[in-house]
């Protein structure tokens, strides 16, 4: 019997086409996960840029507020044009330092505050006087600090509208804002601490990796003071932005003590001799109802004059993404003095910054 032939040849892939199939969907497959993992890391770079966007917008807008609010209200409809500008007990509008004060936590009075050597991250005390228009009050009415507490209110004489002595009821709030970390928070964060009882700092923003704060100063001479209470209204000129020991002069200055040096900026206008010894005389002051540098006049002087040259503040805080946003290399950033820095990990950065005028000075 004879095996007749089959009527068809068999048909199949030889090795070179397999090859050549293999490659062609290996390269499909590497543009399509190359092209997930780009969507994948813009649509993550994007997440993190719009988070830091919204912790930024909340840090700067915390401060702008807390800014705004500084000193006291004397266009108040219960009182009148002749009433004492300064009503509260704390002489400073504004108090800052370059660094984080190291008893930022314990100091029971902005000036027992003292001011370490450093240059970052800037912390500030912020006072003012307290209603329920500007805080949020509790519910029985009573003006809050920076952490939602009620604050206790003391007793001032005012003149009325209608030229009436009397007393009125007057909140003070004193709120210092500095960057830290705690055990449940780890992520540096934008604290404040209320002076409402013996309240403990908390968070307001996280992510908030650094804080920088410079200070728009008045011209010499020109400023009205607030903590002499005067009335009045005074021209406001700023001419340059200092940081708080430029402001001052020195570190021990900043700190209340004697130790003072002339403030290059200023050195065409004081009207005596720079001293040779490290203290001031009341000769030795600039000519000009309430001029900023006023302190070392005597031992133990307080040295708010120097804030109250203070016009405006500029504010800067480097905000972090959350979790690490890059993977190819480090995201390298401007910070708040402008220079490039390259991180050592991989989570993005950038610097916000706002300038806020003080409108109670």
């Amino acid at each position: 019997m004879t095996i007749g032939r089959l009527s068809g040849r068999q048909a199949g892939f030889s090795l070179v086409e397999l090859m050549v199939s293999l490659a062609i969907g290996l390269v499909i497959s590497i543009a399509v996960i190359t092209a997930y993992l780009s969507a994948a890391g813009a649509a993550r770079v994007a997440e993190a840029t719009g988070r830091m966007n919204e912790d930024a917008q909340a840090a700067l807008t915390i401060m702008t507020q807390q800014l705004r609010m500084a000193g006291v209200n004397p266009a108040q409809p219960n009182r009148n044009t002749t009433t004492l500008h300064n009503l509260l007990s704390n002489p400073y509008i504004i108090r800052g330092c370059d660094t984080t004060f190291s008893n930022v936590t314990s100091a029971t009075t902005t000036a027992a505050l003292t001011c370490p050597n450093g240059a970052s991250p800037s912390s500030i005390s912020i006072g003012y006087e307290a209603d329920r228009y500007n805080t949020v009050p509790t519910n029985a009415g009573v003006p809050t600090d920076c952490l939602g507490n009620g604050l206790t209110g003391v007793s001032r004489t005012v003149t009325t509208s209608l030229n009436v002595v009397t007393t009125t009821t007057v909140y003070e709030a004193e709120n210092r804002f500095f960057i830290g970390t705690s055990t449940y928070i780890t992520s540096p964060s934008l604290y404040c601490k209320g002076n409402a009882a013996s309240t403990n700092p908390q968070p307001l923003v996280e992510n908030i990796e650094n804080m920088r704060i410079t200070y728009g100063v008045s011209n010499p001479g020109q400023p009205r003071s607030f903590g002499d209470n005067s009335p009045g209204v005074a021209a406001k000129f700023v001419l340059g932005y200092m940081t708080a020991a430029e402001l001052i002069g020195s570190t021990a200055a900043l700190n209340g003590s004697l130790t003072f040096s002339q403030p290059s900026m200023w050195t065409p206008t004081w009207t005596v001799a720079f001293p040779t010894t490290s203290t001031f005389s009341l000769s030795d002051l600039v000519s000009g109802t309430g001029f900023a540098f006023q302190n070392g006049v005597s031992t133990g002087a307080m040295i708010w004059k120097a804030w109250d040259a203070v016009q405006a503040v500029r504010v800067c805080v480097l905000v972090r993404s959350e979790n690490a946003a890059v993977f190819d290399s480090p995201a390298q950033y401007l910070d708040c003095s402008g220079n490039l820095v390259t991180p050592t990990d991989r989570r993005m950065r950038r610097a916000y910054t706002t300038t806020v005028l003080l409108r109670n000075q």
